[in-house]
């Protein structure tokens, strides 16, 4: 069977990635980013579902960069650990779980909570510092 040009150039193209992709642990120099999963009681099915994609896309754009971030989910558990078991987290490296939530797992000293309602601008990133995100998906529900 001939392969067009177009799929020819997919496969290529999808070859490439998968060669760019680093699946080494990152550097404990790394810069740290904490994604904080305690509102999943909050959302529906269809947020965690949208949680699970961002958090796997999060995930793999990291593998792609000459200098990955380290990663941890805290307040970890639940639906969506049940959605993120079927992309095989377990085995994503440089990435932590932690059923507990982030002011019980790291040291507060090193914290900076990163929000959108913020009027501070970071511009540069501090590797002695844990970056934390929320991690919830609310279609402005709960605000």
């Amino acid at each position: 069977m001939a392969v067009s040009g177009d799929q020819e150039k997919v496969r290529d193209l999808r070859a490439a990635k998968r060669r760019r992709r680093n699946r080494q642990a990152p550097s404990p120099e790394a810069v740290h980013v904490v994604f904080d999963c305690q509102f999943e009681h909050l959302m529906a099915d269809k947020e965690i579902i949208s949680l699970h994609r961002q958090l796997q896309y999060c995930y793999h754009h990291n593998q792609e960069l000459a200098q990955q971030c380290k990663m941890s989910f805290t307040s970890f558990g639940g639906k969506l650990e049940e959605r993120l078991k079927l992309s095989h987290y377990e085995q994503w490296p440089g990435v932590e779980t932690h059923q507990t939530s982030f002011d019980q797992v790291f040291d507060r000293q090193q914290m900076v909570y990163l929000t959108a309602e913020s009027e501070n601008t970071i511009h540069t990133l501090d590797p002695t510092k844990l970056y934390i995100i929320g991690a919830v998906v609310d279609k402005n529900r709960h605000k």
